[in-house]
């Protein structure tokens, strides 16, 4: 959303009119910047681990949770979606199946923690990570 908020345009625009290297290039630009402040939570979009600096960026300035959906839900949450313009005209089952497989590795190189995501509903996602955060002293209960 940062990325749309500070070009005024949305993420399928930027990708039709200047493609995806441009986007990625914002988005490695927008990582950089945000990144640097504090107490800053930050959920970057799935393919933000594809570029070696922004997985250097991730692996250094802060906790790195890697919430890692198995594809049904990928497939459930997405079903309606004409947003992403990386999933329209696809066989989704098969696009996720090797975003899975090239992905994958490259969230485990920067992460410090994998939650697995299902179809549990956000607050239960939240309470099992928190309740993991704090059992691994990642975080405290405060």
């Amino acid at each position: 959303h940062e990325i749309e908020k500070t070009t005024g345009v949305s993420v399928r625009l930027i990708f039709e009119v200047e493609g995806e290297p441009a986007f990625r290039d914002r988005e490695s630009k927008t990582l950089e910047s945000l990144s640097q402040q504090p107490g800053l939570v930050l959920a970057t979009g799935g393919g933000a681990v594809l570029r070696p600096e922004n997985r250097q960026v991730l692996a250094t300035r802060g906790l790195v949770i890697y919430l890692k959906p198995d594809i049904e839900t990928q497939l459930k949450r997405t079903a309606d979606d004409r947003k992403r313009p990386l999933l329209q005209n696809v066989d989704r089952r098969a696009f996720f199946q090797e975003l899975q497989r090239t992905r994958d590795p490259l969230y485990q190189e920067v992460a410090d923690v994998t939650m697995p995501v299902d179809n549990r509903p956000g607050k239960k996602m939240i309470e099992a990570m928190l309740a993991r955060l704090q059992r691994q002293e990642w975080i405290t209960a405060e």
